[in-house]
């Protein structure tokens, strides 16, 4: 990947497209477009169990093809390791978020005292009533925070752009920084 990758393609999951230098030229669709031209669908690494391989890996701003459904030959999606894509878990910025929505809840109406878990679920419905995507928790390798996730690697072929962009717009409008989203491997994930 070019070295001055955009924030905005921090969570590409498409296929990297062939260089522009390759696509213009007039050379022979036999000849080798050299070692780094990768050729899709990969096929299924081999993932050892008990290893640390991927754990190293992650977090990472950019799912790595060999996890991503859209460049692996895979039969079942189950076979791929489980990461996600999320901001790590503050409280306040999503009380924050809840409430500039006016999707808090407090715990008497008459009361200025807000309930954090009734708030936090009904940002949940409400998020995935308005977006259609659902905001979850999840432990994950690397750190000792929660997880707020919106998707997995696994749930690539169900989403579109769309649904990336929304990820990444809820999250900057919680106020995590633009490189604060990143996958992280799942923690039941023993790779």
């Amino acid at each position: 990947m070019a070295s001055n990758e955009s924030a905005a393609d921090s969570t590409s999951m498409d296929p990297p497209a062939p260089s522009p230098s390759a696509s213009s030229s007039q050379a022979p669709a036999s000849a080798s477009a050299g070692p780094s031209k990768a050729k899709y669908p990969m096929p299924l690494p081999d993932f050892v169990y008990g290893g640390d391989r991927l754990r190293k890996m992650f977090p990472t701003r950019s799912l790595p093809a060999e996890l991503n459904p859209l460049c692996v030959d895979c039969d079942d999606l189950d076979d791929l390791p489980l990461v996600w894509f999320g901001v790590l878990y503050d409280q306040y910025k999503l009380f924050g978020y809840a409430r500039r929505r006016g999707w808090a809840v407090k715990q008497r109406p008459d009361d200025e005292e807000y309930d954090m878990l009734l708030t936090f679920e009904n940002l949940v419905y409400k998020y995935c009533e308005k977006y259609g995507l659902v905001i979850q928790t999840r432990e994950v390798w690397g750190t000792a925070k929660l997880l707020i996730t919106l998707y997995s690697n696994r749930d690539i072929a169900d989403y579109t752009t769309r649904h990336r962009d929304r990820a990444r717009k809820t999250f900057k409008a919680m106020g995590y920084a633009e490189d604060e989203p990143q996958w992280y491997l799942d923690l039941d994930e023993e790779y």
